[in-house]
Formats: C-alpha cells, sequence, structure tokens
C-alpha cells in the first residue's frame, strides 16, 4: 500500500484526495439533510438518535449559527443555518479543490 502512494503523480493525487473528500462531504451532507427533516417534522429533541445527530451536528454547522433566522413552511420549522451549513461546506470543498488545481498548474508547468 506505501508503495501505492509514493507513484502517484501529484495530479493523480489531487483526483484521489477530492473523491475521497467529496464522498466524506455527501456522508456528512446525509446527516444534514436528516437533521433537516427532523427540524421540520417537530422530532422529540430528548430521544436518543436525535439527540445524538444534533449533538454530531451542531459541531460543523456552529460556524453558520444565526447567519440567517428560521422560517416556518406549512407549519415546520426550516432550520436555514443547516442549509447554509451545507451550501458553505459545498463552496468551501468547490474552492479548495479549484486551488489545488491552480497549485499544480503553477507549480509543476
Amino acid at each position: 500500500m506505501q508503495n501505492f502512494f509514493q507513484n502517484l503523480s501529484f495530479e493523480q493525487a489531487r483526483v484521489l484526495i477530492s473523491i475521497i473528500l467529496w464522498r466524506l462531504l455527501a456522508l456528512v451532507q446525509t446527516f444534514f439533510l436528516l437533521r433537516l427533516l427532523l427540524v421540520f417534522f417537530g422530532a422529540n429533541p430528548q430521544t436518543l438518535v436525535v439527540a445524538k445527530l444534533y449533538e454530531y451536528t451542531n459541531v460543523l454547522i456552529w460556524p453558520f449559527l444565526g447567519i440567517f433566522p428560521d422560517i416556518t413552511i406549512w407549519g415546520g420549522l426550516v432550520d436555514v443555518s443547516t442549509i447554509a451549513t451545507m451550501v458553505g461546506y459545498c463552496l468551501a470543498l468547490y474552492f479548495f479543490e479549484k486551488f489545488l488545481h491552480i497549485f499544480q498548474v503553477r507549480l509543476f508547468t
């Protein structure tokens, strides 16, 4: 396995890192979507599953808390901070990927 990583070019390593990060983001986004649904339908935050999901996602949502006020649609609460978090992390990963591409072009051409 160690030889595999030593034989990678910068481009191959960049692509591998990109794939891993996008898949990790997809997993985290799934938890955010689940959180959105639980908040919208008014799930009891004192149940174990909901409490743990809120606890783990709060760590990632914290930088985005309070950016926009929450809104009510069809009697359900829409957690706008979670939506802002989802968009924010997608944009951050996109720009990180572009930065790596620019770094590669300037360094290796």
